[in-house]
């Protein structure tokens, strides 16, 4: 502060402002090293807070992506299933027909009336 104090002498402040102008020139310096290292404390939080969400959104994605999957192979082979059976009957029904195509669906549209 007296260094301060000293410096403002040079500039030819009077003598009565000096100490007052050294005393708020101090206090906002300590007040702006406060806010900056308040400002640093806070982005590195906030990092911290971004992480963990980021991180628990990822363990969400990866656990309904997997469930996801493993319906999807499910539904797959549900449907080959169905249209593997769908097979066998179109040619159970079709055997000994000219034209198998015509004879099958004719005989299968039978069936579901």
């Amino acid at each position: 502060m007296t260094l301060l104090i000293t410096l403002f002498a040079r500039w030819g402040l009077p003598e009565g402002l000096r100490r007052p102008l050294a005393l708020l020139t101090a206090f906002v310096a300590v007040a702006g090293l406060c806010a900056l290292l308040w400002s640093c404390w806070l982005s590195s939080h906030d990092a911290e807070v971004i992480d963990e969400h980021e991180a628990a959104v990822t363990a969400q994605v990866i656990e309904a992506s997997a469930s996801a999957s493993i319906a999807a192979v499910e539904s797959a082979a549900a449907t080959k299933s169905k249209v593997e059976k769908q097979n066998d009957d179109a040619r159970k029904a079709a055997d000994g027909c000219a034209d198998v195509l015509k004879c099958g669906l004719d005989r299968m549209r039978e069936r579901t009336r």
